[in-house]
């Protein structure tokens, strides 16, 4: 069940069912750090983490680490 409400409940909840971290781990390289569930709800946040570790003068390479994430659902891979 999902919340849509102006106060900002939906992508409260969202943000508990998954974090991204997307930190530097030394020159041109970017590590993604998901932690929780990727499915249908949660796939956008992590589509944007990625896009977002591909911004930036110098990034040749992006690492995901996906040893925080307990489901990968087939949403998540587009």
């Amino acid at each position: 069940m999902t919340f849509d409400r102006p106060d900002g409940a939906r992508r409260h909840r969202l943000e508990s069912l998954l974090h991204v971290d997307v930190d530097g781990a030394g020159p041109g390289v970017r590590v993604v750090r998901p932690d929780g569930d990727v499915d249908l709800e949660t796939a956008p946040m992590l589509r944007a983490a990625l896009a977002a570790a591909t911004v930036g003068r110098g990034v040749r390479l992006v690492v995901v680490d996906l040893d925080g994430v307990g489901f990968f659902g087939a949403s998540g891979i587009q």
